[in-house]
């Protein structure tokens, strides 16, 4: 293929994509609605007199994440380590049924009942590893070599840090901490299913609550859906302005630390050990195991690896198009960063409306699936953007003087890098994938059968010897994503 046509096709690609997510949907929704659905003063009202709820959580959440980042800060150099920061990271990717079992039985043992407390105490489970680990790259990406510089020729510490340390903080950890503050602002499963009901609410938890009412309702919903776009905008802006910083920093090796290796292995088993014990404190039975096997737990493992492998694959497909379309196409990153903005539940409606509201689905499986990959297309783009950097413009350069063609030359000169960036973002994204539980619950949950869903089902029906081989799947998922993560992270930018 040609330069020229490889432009064309990016393009295309772009074009396709915003008129299939969005414009056909919007023009299916148009004639259904027939204006009785809009955004009026009085639904805006009421979305600002309940946003407090939802921004009061997402706040302490937030602070409580930092300050346990900012301790693990200062210990950095006692037990910082690259085992450690890779168990931050699988923290993080802790699938939501696992953790939401975790939490069952400590909120039981600390008798913290269903609600705030609660909530939080998962958020900030899930987000202060990875506070902690970014702030830790932080420290690692420092310009060294420019602050040996600063004080040989005299610079002192103020000097230094208001020129050098502060800004690279700055630049480096503000974007995260606003990634974080909207994840608790819009989270959804732990705050429906941990949060208690009404008590505790998120933006879309209160859209969803919105939608499940009725068409009467959706001008709150979609008042909802326009506030967490807003706020999502300005995270986005505020990446794009430090975007260049975070892309020009460069990451050094961990320090050796046994201490740091054995407190990574402590916090790697920990989820087990707390998942063990919450479903053996129940009527566990290896007998009655079984079933789980010839009833629905076939074809949830089914469904969920399914979609697991179909978003790997359509999220990598589609963000190494979009990335090409942006790179030839400059104007297009702009439009690209405004439409990835779109909360899931906007998505959600979307897609829904291309269905003409169908209140059940023909394909359920390939409706969730959709709706996943778009939501994390976005995540794709930014994950492959540091290996697009990295770019060999020299053996690119020297394939095309060998009369290779554009593609040929550049997956020739890139095979590598794009080989190691292809693997981890597939462990990732078959992960998202595989334990999806968000745009299930949002769907009627006769639909479609997930493992996670039919996890959370089988919990809230106390049957828990046929949810604990749910959960030894996912758990065991889980790891094998970490151990791909793992041996790559040498060669990962």
């Amino acid at each position: 293929m040609s330069t020229r046509g490889l432009k064309i096709l990016s393009l295309l690609f772009f074009v396709l994509w915003i008129g299939i997510v969005f414009a056909f949907p919007i023009a299916k929704m148009a004639p259904v609605l027939d204006g009785s659905v809009a955004i009026t003063g009085s639904s805006l009202d009421e979305v600002f007199g309940r946003l407090r709820g939802p921004i009061e959580l997402a706040i302490l959440s937030t602070m409580v994440s930092i300050a346990i980042g900012l301790v693990f800060l200062g210990l950095f150099p006692k037990v910082a380590s690259a085992r450690l920061d890779h168990a931050f990271s699988s923290l993080f990717l802790l699938p939501t049924p696992l953790t939401i079992a975790i939490f069952l039985w400590v909120g039981r043992k600390l008798d913290i009942h269903f609600g705030f407390g609660l909530v939080v105490s998962a958020q900030v489970f899930l987000n202060a590893p990875y506070l902690a680990r970014e702030l830790w790259r932080t420290r690692l990406s420092l310009p060294v070599g420019e602050i040996e510089v600063a004080q040989t020729l005299g610079a002192g510490r103020v000097a230094v840090f208001r020129r050098f340390v502060g800004p690279h903080l700055i630049f480096r950890t503000l974007p995260v901490v606003v990634q974080v503050f909207l994840w608790c602002l819009g989270s959804f499963a732990l705050v429906l299913i941990l949060g208690g009901g009404p008590p505790v609410d998120s933006l879309q938890t209160e859209t969803y609550a919105a939608l499940k009412a009725g068409p009467d309702s959706w001008s709150l919903a979609f008042a909802w859906m326009f506030a967490e776009w807003g706020v999502a905008l300005i995270a986005i802006l505020l990446a794009l302005l430090t975007g260049s910083e975070r892309e020009g920093s460069m990451i050094r090796p961990y320090p050796k630390n046994r201490f740091g290796d054995w407190l990574a292995f402590v916090l790697f088993v920990v989820p087990l050990v707390l998942i063990g014990l919450d479903f053996f404190e129940g009527s566990f039975s290896f007998t009655e195991t079984a079933s789980f096997w010839s009833g629905q737990g076939i074809q949830s493992l089914v469904n969920s690896t399914l979609m697991g492998a179909a978003v790997a694959v359509l999220t990598l497909f589609g963000a190494s198009l979009i990335l090409l379309s942006i790179r030839t196409y400059p104007f297009i990153r702009f439009f690209f960063w405004v439409f990835a903005a779109v909360p899931m539940t906007a998505l959600y409606f979307l897609f829904w409306a291309a269905t003409d509201f169908e209140s059940e689905l023909a394909h359920p499986l390939l409706f969730v699936t959709l709706i996943s990959s778009t939501f994390l297309l976005p995540s794709a783009v930014r994950f492959l953007v540091p290996y697009s950097l990295r770019m060999n413009r020299s053996a690119y350069e020297t394939a095309l003087t060998f009369g290779a063609p554009p593609v040929r030359a550049f997956f020739s000169s890139e095979r590598r890098a794009l080989a190691r960036a292809a693997k981890l973002w597939c462990a990732l994204a078959f992960l998202a994938g595989f334990a999806e539980s968000q745009v299930s619950l949002f769907m009627s949950r006769s639909q479609l059968i997930t493992l996670p869903i039919y996890c959370l089902r089988l919990q809230s029906q106390y049957r828990f010897s046929e949810a604990a081989v749910g959960m030894v799947i996912l758990f065991i998922v889980w790891c094998a994503v970490n151990v791909a993560l793992r041996s790559s992270e040498e060669g990962s930018p």
